[in-house]
């Protein structure tokens, strides 16, 4: 357990970054939030990852007859999104719709006005995590719930972009990715093209 100290205010707070819990742990957890069959404890054990506060979470929605998405997690979500500038915004949203981490490349045939500090305001929001230069979703949880609040007109023109980001990024010297493009325009309703 790494431990560290910052200042809030005047209030010393403590982050602890835990190791993720054993598959038993978690379902011990879920068990302990919700009554559920064996089926849904399954459901709760592979989409939390070893997470607590998202066991915590698919539990409850899952008992409550709401799916995996816990409700509270779309509500954290679009929270979380609300202040940033539309182009951080856009890069988490665009990240959702990709559904994978995005490499260099990819992020740079998104023709973002100020690229390094669009992906740092999107970082900051803890959505996101940065790993050997590819930015993507700290938990597909989370990525689930930006998917799922993004409005559907909005989603096509996303999913649009991302496509066409995937071709510029081949004709870059990227390796062909011919079908996830085709998933992507498939999505937008330009599959047609």
């Amino acid at each position: 357990v790494e431990v560290e100290e910052h200042e809030v205010g005047s209030v010393l707070a403590r982050e602890l970054d835990l190791e993720p819990l054993a598959s038993e742990q978690v379902s011990v957890l879920a068990r302990a939030a919700a009554d559920l069959g064996e089926e849904d404890l399954t459901r709760v054990v592979e989409r939390a990852e070893g997470n607590a506060l998202l066991t915590l979470e698919t539990a409850r929605a899952l008992a409550r007859g709401r799916g995996e998405l816990a409700p509270s997690l779309r509500g954290s979500a679009r929270a979380t999104l609300a202040p940033l500038p539309a182009s951080a915004r856009r890069l988490v949203e665009i990240a959702a719709v990709a559904a994978r981490p995005l490499d260099a490349l990819e992020l740079r045939q998104l023709r973002l006005e100020a690229p390094d500090d669009v992906a740092a305001q999107a970082l900051e929001t803890g959505l996101l995590v940065s790993d050997h230069g590819r930015i993507g979703f700290v938990h597909s949880l989370l990525r689930d719930a930006v998917y799922a609040d993004i409005a559907e007109p909005r989603r096509r023109s996303l999913h649009r972009e991302w496509a066409q980001s995937l071709q510029a990024s081949e004709r870059a010297g990227a390796s062909s990715r011919a079908a996830e493009v085709a998933r992507h325009l498939r999505l937008s309703g330009d599959d047609m093209d």
